[in-house]
Formats: C-alpha cells, structure tokens, sequence
C-alpha cells in the first residue's frame, strides 16, 4: 500500500513539474518585444522623436503605447504596437494635443475677432508640409541655391516663398503649403534683385 503511495504521489510530482516547464515555455513564447523594439516599429509609421513609451492593456490586448512629435507636421501623435508580435494597431493623433490646438485657435479667435479666418489657417497648417519641402520643391523648379524661405497667407491658404539664386540672377518660388504646388515662380536679374533691396533698405 505504502509503495502505492509512493508511486501516485511520484506521478503527481512529474505532472506538476511538467504543468510548470509548459508555463514558462508559454511565458517565454509571449516575451513582449521591448520598448526599443516598439520604439522603431512605431518609428517607420511616424517618424518624428519619441517623447514617451508605456506599456498598456486594454481588452484583454497588451500593447505599447509610443507617442511621438511628428517631423512632417509637429503634431503629436499615438502609435499603438503589439506588445508580442510587433504589429502596430492603431495611429492617433494625441488627445492632449488635440485639445492645445483647440484652445490655442479659441485665444486667437477671440483676440483677433476673425473666427473663420484663424480656423481656416490652423486647418492649413495642421497638414501643411515644411519649410525643408517647400526647400525641396523649390530646388526641383529651380536650380540654384536657397537663399530665404518665408511663410505668406493668401486669401487664409498658407504659402512658402522660397528666393534662391541663380545662374541668370534671382527667382521667387510660391508654393502651396496644403498641397506642395509651385503657384508661381518670378524670375529677376541682379540689377532688379538688388534695386529692390535698395528700395528696402532707403525705407
């Protein structure tokens, strides 16, 4: 009876001990993939700088939660990826931002008394490209080297004037900047370019 006993109870133990490596070879098969990992899947969604990685749950999905101020429009967005397999779930524009723009377009609103006017130009400038494309767009309609690029507003759309020299003289790019086309382009030579300037500079 005894070594019945013995022989269930050896038995148990071997279960035991197998129910316990099948946890642990689980547990290693869900390793998460790591903040750094996450960081770079979230990073060729959104290229921009990582301001903040956290690790969340929701709905039984575990999941990194990456926020990153966006290189193309400075906005700051939600990258949600995978914790095991990598997967990238959602992309989101950051709540927290969303409503600085809101109360920044209402303090404007309110000191300019021209609500249509500022909505209009936070709408462009929210998918707006940047200066270094307007740069880049310029350089391919014109061959010559930058020499300013300014922002205008024309009738509430938002506009790039990139000046560059050429070999001929001087030419002024107008791009748009909600859809990145050349609108204008006027050319000077050197006499006209620096009279202007000297016209400029008497005032």
């Amino acid at each position: 009876m005894r070594n019945k006993k013995s022989w269930m109870l050896g038995v148990g133990l071997a279960v035991a001990l197998a129910g316990t490596s099948a946890v642990v070879a689980a547990e290693a098969a869900t390793a998460y993939i790591g903040k750094e990992k996450a960081k770079q899947i979230a990073l060729t969604e959104a290229p921009g700088k990582v301001t903040d990685v956290d690790l969340e749950r929701k709905r039984s999905v575990t999941y990194y939660e990456v926020e990153i101020d966006r290189q193309d429009s400075g906005r700051e967005v939600d990258v949600h990826v995978e914790a095991v397999t990598g997967k990238v779930l959602k992309v989101e524009n950051d709540a927290d931002d969303d409503r600085k723009i809101a109360a920044e377009a209402t303090t404007a609103t309110a000191a300019t008394g021209n609500g249509t006017d500022t909505a209009s130009k936070s709408a462009t400038s929210a998918k707006s490209i940047t200066k270094e494309q307007a740069v880049t767009l310029a350089g391919q309609a014109v061959k010559g080297e930058v020499l300013s690029v300014e922002t205008d507003w024309d009738d509430g759309d938002k506009e790039y004037e990139v000046t560059l020299k050429t070999a001929s003289g001087f030419a002024e790019v107008e791009i748009s900047a909600s859809t990145g086309k050349v609108l204008d382009i006027d050319y000077d030579d050197d006499d006209d370019y620096d009279d202007d300037h000297d016209d400029d500079d008497r005032d």
